[in-house]
């Protein structure tokens, strides 16, 4: 469907009237390394990783402070977390500041 310009279309004015919160999208490491995102989105996202391995489910950035600490529990105990620091050599995740109690 990507190389229909009805859905591309539809996806492109979707992400600039209203950007969604979550987000699954193709992705092939080898085709697109970051989904089918436009260019001007791909910032406002992060991935999420499974067992460490990279997937094609985003969330956006401003959502993820909403996320309580319980919620990301869980999320970690089914073996997805946000993606990797890539500037820290240690590879720890990226720390966030969880609002909500």
């Amino acid at each position: 469907m990507t190389n229909f310009s009805h859905f591309k279309e539809a996806r492109l004015k979707m992400f600039q009237e209203n950007p969604p919160d979550f987000y699954y999208s193709f992705c092939d490491k080898e085709i697109l390394k970051f989904g089918l995102f436009p260019d001007k989105s791909k910032n406002d996202y992060a991935r999420i990783f499974s067992n460490g391995k990279p997937t094609c489910f985003y969330i956006k950035k401003t959502k993820l402070s909403s996320i309580s600490k319980e919620q990301w529990k869980a999320v970690e105990g089914l073996g997805y977390h946000l993606e990797e620091n890539k500037n820290n050599p240690e590879r720890e995740r990226p720390k966030i500041e969880i609002i909500n109690p």
